[in-house]
């Protein structure tokens, strides 16, 4: 991903998962701030929390 956001001149990235990220993953997103983004399982929990559940 780091190599399209180059690429593409993008200012930022997300990558999202459902599990966790390696500590390899983690420093080298440390070392370019924002770009990409690295959201784990529990970022995604919070975020999926604040999304109101109603049936239609």
């Amino acid at each position: 991903m780091y190599g399209v956001l180059q690429s593409r001149r993008a200012t930022a990235g997300a990558i999202v998962t459902t599990s966790y990220f390696t500590a390899g993953a983690e420093e080298f997103q440390r070392e370019i701030p924002n770009q990409p983004q690295l959201h784990d399982y529990l970022a995604l929990q919070q975020w999926i929390s604040g999304f109101p559940l109603e049936r239609k």
